[in-house]
């Protein structure tokens, strides 16, 4: 093994090789090796790493993509779903706390465990064997070694691949990094369930007063809809208690209104009494496999490979432990909250996961919501045939039947998430585009929406034939040259392709990357003529035909998914990359063209968006009325009259710094307010209309900067987000903003006028 501080010591030559799937480490050893690094073949094993190489430079870069066969990738998904939460079984072992089966619980993760090892094994065996005048292959790893939580980054893959290459019979030598960088910074604990300790008023069900009406339970995170659902339940007059996770840790904003009947309950993964017992019932588990590993079906390179025991042993002895507390604590919890209804997401978190399988053996029905306008496949889901199910569109209730036999759907006619525009720099933001529309000049404006590519190394997409077809996307014809420009957006993220992928493996001009700098997805929409997508489809698809905006999806290469799955005709698709300049000039510059594609775009969409409650009802509302018999919509509420409220003659400081417009009739207020007299945050804040109260809500939102600006820390939670539906034809000037302090006074906070 190579210690970090032993590196500029080290001596490469061009027959030796280095296999990444990390692109910080990349980076590490490139800062710590001498000149003679710049010999060293470089094998680049996720997009993650191009970034990096590109944006720091190497020169020897071994054709990675060559060697990725689509084949194997499908293959690999398949035995992996055999095999994850099945596994442990095979081998007459089993670990099930107050009946829930934690293999099986935990599915998901060893879902992408076995693909990575998979996918890893064979890569790595045809680079090997490929490149014979290797003497040595380099493998980075961390010290300490860190294990992966779902997709996060971790030292897996060193370890697959060391264990190939050894099999191998090849030369290996590992280099060992002592600083460690985290792709995903906030999420460094492991297991990542073990999120700090929540206050005591999130942890107690005794703070939860019996409800007036129905009680709710609802798991917020990952879900795209939740305002609505949530507005849905307050006009139904139903009491919610909210689970937040450690996937999403923070319930919703705007669910601070005071009056409403909400209430937090975070389901904690820490010890209890019985946690001891649990530990050695674990430790005596992880003996045993190791005594009956070879029996496993499991890929070599997961259940026999010394290098990767400390990912299994984290696995059963410290990750299913954490997840045997949450279902300790939640099994007490249930027993002493009942619901009439439970709603989480399709996409899975251990929280909702235990809570929907406590509560479906209790009888309370449970509604499953989406993440996103697509179902999730169901390796990702913990979804079962007797549950209720809200779907966006049509063609996603058609693929969620098919998915999960869930019979009972509700298709609410909603093919995009809320989005948000600021009102107070409206017009500053209209300014900007019309900036960028002058630098396009009198040329059409091609935006390519850029999915991600890969998840956790794997490939969605064979990338070679991907990397080629973009690339004849971006070589516009000498003829059009004058007339078209292509702007690039890549998915936002720390675990996408960032712009020098495109730029140096494609060919995109630096203009084509920058063109769209700053700007939201909405606001690019807002540019563009003609938007492409290639080979890895978005749900984006599903706003830009919403806004009228001609779109073209090229299907050159084989892909693991199509989400969504939409038909080939509304799709404009194109499945060869010399097919694409003809397809975007027809779009683009003839009329008859555009309007067939726009008109067969606009059918489909009027189609797929028919809710199944009809036009005139709330289908949320009417789904919720439903599973929720007995509940009666809240009275409507005469119009406030006009009040004036005395002002503190104490301390009292805040602002409001944004006020943002959504997209479906809502008002989202951001700011903050605090008592400066008593060194505490605000009690509350009041918000008017024209004089007229329009609701009051709560202050609890961390702003480290404000408490620091004041100097003075007993402030730090003095942050809000209050949402509250949208007057027709609302004005700025007319909103005003109150913050109530200690003695009963309040003190009014300024607005910012519209820029």
């Amino acid at each position: 093994m190579i210690a970090e501080r032993e590196l500029p010591d080290i001596k490469f030559s061009e027959r030796d090789a280095i296999l990444l799937t990390d692109g910080h480490h990349f980076a590490q050893v490139k800062l710590k090796a001498g000149p003679t690094f710049a010999n060293c073949l470089v094998f680049p094993l996720s997009t993650l790493v191009y970034d990096v190489i590109f944006q720091i430079g190497h020169d020897h870069i071994g054709p990675t993509a060559d060697y990725i066969e689509m084949a194997e990738i499908k293959s690999a998904n398949g035995i992996a779903e055999g095999l994850s939460g099945t596994w442990l079984r095979e081998l007459g072992l089993s670990f099930i706390v107050e009946g829930i089966d934690i293999a099986r619980l935990d599915a998901t993760s060893q879902y992408l465990l076995i693909v990575k090892a998979l996918y890893l094994t064979g890569l790595a065996r045809r680079i090997v064997e490929a490149n014979r005048q290797i003497d040595t292959f380099y493998i980075v790893t961390g010290s300490p070694q860190l294990p992966q939580d779902f997709y996060f980054d971790s030292d897996v893959a060193a370890a697959i691949l060391r264990f190939t290459c050894e099999a191998l019979g090849r030369n290996v030598r590992t280099i060992v990094m002592g600083q460690r960088l985290y792709v995903l910074p906030w999420m460094q604990w492991r297991p990542h369930t073990d999120a700090p300790a929540p206050p005591p008023s999130e942890r107690s069900q005794s703070t939860v007063p019996p409800p007036a009406g129905r009680r709710v339970g609802f798991a917020p995170a990952t879900i795209a809809n939740c305002e609505e659902i949530l507005d849905s339940l307050d006009n139904l007059g139903c009491q919610v208690i909210q689970f937040p996770s450690t996937w999403q840790p923070n319930v919703m904003p705007g669910c601070g209104r005071l009056g409403s009947d909400h209430h937090v309950y975070r389901l904690s993964a820490a010890a209890g009494n019985w946690s001891v017992a649990l530990a050695s019932q674990l430790t005596d588990l992880w003996a045993e496999l190791v005594v009956r590993r070879e029996r496993s079906s499991l890929p070599d390179a997961v259940i026999r490979n010394p290098h990767l025991d400390f990912q299994l042993e984290y696995l059963i002895t410290r990750r299913w432990l954490s997840y045997a507390n949450m279902i300790k604590q939640a099994a007490a919890f249930v027993a002493q909250m009942p619901l009439d209804l439970l709603i989480v997401a399709d996409h899975f978190t251990a929280e909702a996961a235990i809570l929907a399988q406590f509560y479906r053996r209790a009888g309370v029905p449970v509604l499953i919501a989406q993440h996103s306008g697509w179902p999730v496949d169901n390796f990702w889901s913990h979804r079962a045939p007797t549950d209720a199910a809200l779907a966006w569109t049509r063609s996603g209730e058609t693929r969620l039947r098919r998915l999960s036999a869930i019979t009972d759907i509700v298709t609410i006619g909603k093919h995009t998430r809320q989005t948000y525009h600021s009102l107070l720099d409206a017009s500053s933001a209209a300014e900007e585009l019309r900036v960028r529309r002058r630098a396009a000049g009198n040329r059409k404006i091609v935006l390519f929406i850029a999915n991600a590519l890969t998840l956790d190394t794997v490939p969605y997409v064979h990338p070679k034939r991907h990397i080629e077809t973009v690339a004849a996307l971006a070589k516009i014809p000498d003829f059009l040259e004058n007339r078209v420009m292509v702007a690039v957006r890549t998915k936002p993220g720390s675990v996408h392709e960032q712009a020098s992928f495109y730029q140096a493996l494609c060919g995109f001009p630096p203009s084509a990357l920058k063109f769209l700098d700053g700007l939201s997805f909405s606001a690019a929409l807002e540019l563009a003529d003609c938007v492409i997508g290639v080979n890895v489809p978005t749900t984006g698809y599903f706003e830009i035909i919403s806004r009228g905006i001609p779109l073209i999806h090229v299907q050159s290469a084989e892909s693991l998914t199509m989400e969504p799955d939409l038909p080939f005709d509304v799709l404009g698709c194109v499945t060869e990359p010399e097919g694409i300049w003809p397809a975007l000039e027809a779009v683009l510059f003839d009329d008859d063209r555009r309007r067939d594609l726009l008109e067969r775009q606009r059918r489909f969409l009027a189609e797929d968006c028919a809710p199944s409650t009809g036009e005139a009802a709330d289908p949320i509302e009417a789904a919720l009325r439903r599973l929720l018999p007995g509940t009666v919509e809240a009275a409507a509420t005469a119009t406030p009259p006009i009040v004036r409220l005395p002002l503190s003659l104490q301390g009292g400081r805040g602002a409001v710094e944004d006020v943002l417009q959504g997209s479906q009739g809502t008002l989202m207020i951001d700011g903050w307010a605090a008592d400066t007299a008593r060194h505490r945050p605000a009690k509350s804040i009041h918000v008017f209309i024209d004089g007229r109260p329009i609701g009051t809500f709560s202050i609890d939102r961390p702003r480290r900067d404000v408490a620091e600006a004041l100097g003075d820390d007993g402030v730090e939670k003095c942050g809000f987000f209050a949402r509250l539906p949208a007057p027709d034809r609302f004005r700025l000037e007319t909103l005003s903003v109150c913050a109530e302090m200690a003695d009963g006074n309040f003190v009014m906070l300024p607005v910012p006028t519209a820029s």
